[in-house]
């Protein structure tokens, strides 16, 4: 009866460790990847706008494919090719259209499959603009800077699109009402950059950052401020 018990303990210890292994040799082959984290893309109404996404290799299986797609499209915008399927790391290049779609702000979902892992899904806004994308930051936004000197403050700034892809932020900083501020923005991207300019009041500016359909962060430096000594900051602009 013992020699029973015992061929019966090591026939279910043998089952285990074969199970074991086996889920240690799938979790070994399951696909672990990463999408680029977007929040927006701007589309003109009347025009057509690429958007590079980027899937990555992390771990897991090197040879399976990663299929992405777009679903809840507005209704009169398409995007080309409707999914794409690789095996990571690549970056797809999308064009969207906006087929006279009305002016306004569409959640979507972006799709990302692969035979290991199923579907994980990534919510992104589609933001139809006029042609002029710089226009969807036009607004009155309030500002919450953090610099590295300790100096933290609030204040107010006026955004207002002075090209297709270029707007002025008057009070940038809260360096005076005085002062504007040109700043170049890529919607490929959903960036911002300040070229080296006087912005008034004899500030010297540059920075760069990036953008969503109500908010920016900008990191900048100012020299020659009005107390003398140079600024670093991180400005977060949220519109009113």
């Amino acid at each position: 009866m013992k020699k029973f018990v015992i061929i019966i303990s090591i026939f279910f210890i043998g089952i285990g460790v074969f199970s074991n292994s086996c889920n240690k040799h799938d979790n070994q082959l399951r696909l672990d990847f990463a999408i680029d984290t977007i929040q927006t893309i701007y589309v003109p109404n009347h025009g057509s706008y690429h958007k590079f996404l980027k899937a990555s290799f992390l771990s897991g299986s090197p040879t399976e494919n990663i299929t992405l797609q777009f679903s809840n499209m507005p209704s009169k915008v398409t995007v080309s090719p409707s999914t794409y399927s690789a095996v990571p790391t690549y970056t797809a290049d999308f064009l969207f259209s906006g087929g006279n779609q009305a002016i306004g702000i569409y959640p979507i979902i972006i799709t990302a499959t692969s035979p290991s892992v199923g579907t994980k899904n990534y919510p992104v806004n589609i933001v139809v603009t006029q042609n002029n994308c710089a226009l969807v930051l036009a607004g009155t936004y309030f500002e919450k800077n953090t610099c590295t000197s300790g100096n933290n403050y609030t204040n107010s700034a006026t955004v207002t699109a002075t090209g297709n892809y270029s707007i002025n932020i008057n009070n940038f900083g809260g360096y005076g009402l005085s002062t504007n501020t040109s700043v170049n923005v890529n919607c490929n991207v959903d960036s911002l950059y300040i070229p080296t300019q006087n912005i008034g009041n004899g500030i010297t500016m540059t920075g760069s950052g990036i953008f969503s359909a109500n908010q920016l962060i900008i990191t900048y430096s100012a020299q020659n401020v009005p107390a003398g000594f140079p600024e670093n900051c991180t400005d977060t602009l949220t519109i009113q």
